[in-house]
C-alpha cells in the first residue's frame, strides 16, 4: 500500500491526542503540594506560601487547554491524515507533554531566566507544531474548506 493513498483513521489519532492531553494536564495537578508536616496545624497562610506552584499550574493549564482547543478546532476541517501528518501531530503531543515538567521548573525557580527560558521555549514549540501541523494539512489538500464558515483561521494559519 502507498503511503500516498494510505490514510490513518483519523478519529483514534484525535482520542489518543486527547487522551495524551488529558494526561499532560492531570500531571501539572500533581506537582500542587504543601510542605507542611504532618504533625503540625494547616494554617490558613500555609495554603498561600506555595503561590508559584498556582501560578505555574494555572498558566500551563492555560497554555495547554488553549492548544488543545485550537488542536481541535483545526481537526474540525482537517478530513485526513497521513504518517506525516500523524508525525507533525506526534511533535505536538511530546512538547504538549513536556510542558509540566518546564512548569515544574519554573514554579521551583520563577525569577531564573534559565526556566523561564525552557518554558516559554517548550510552548513555542508547541505553537511552532501546531502551525506546521495545519500548513501541512493544507499544503496536502487534507482541509475541508467548504465546512469552514469563518474563513480567518484559514488565513491566519495558512499565511
Amino acid at each position: 500500500m502507498e503511503t500516498d493513498t494510505f490514510t490513518l483513521p483519523l478519529e483514534r489519532v484525535l482520542f489518543f491526542s486527547d487522551a495524551i492531553v488529558a494526561i499532560a494536564i492531570t500531571l501539572l495537578a500533581l506537582e500542587l503540594r504543601l510542605a507542611v508536616p504532618d504533625d503540625q496545624t494547616l494554617h490558613y497562610a500555609d495554603l498561600l506560601t506555595p503561590w508559584h506552584l498556582y501560578l505555574a499550574f494555572l498558566l500551563s493549564f492555560i497554555n495547554i487547554s488553549s492548544f488543545w482547543n485550537l488542536h481541535h478546532r483545526l481537526f474540525i476541517y482537517i478530513k485526513k491524515m497521513d504518517d506525516r501528518l500523524k508525525l507533525i501531530n506526534t511533535c505536538w503531543l511530546f512538547f504538549i507533554v513536556t510542558l509540566p515538567f518546564a512548569s515544574s521548573v519554573l514554579s521551583d525557580h520563577l525569577s531564573d531566566s534559565a526556566a523561564v527560558t525552557l518554558y516559554t521555549s517548550n510552548v513555542l514549540f508547541i505553537a511552532l507544531s501546531q502551525r506546521l501541523l495545519w500548513v501541512y494539512a493544507l499544503r496536502q489538500n487534507y482541509v475541508d474548506a467548504s465546512k469552514m464558515n469563518n474563513k480567518s483561521i484559514l488565513v491566519f494559519f495558512s499565511t
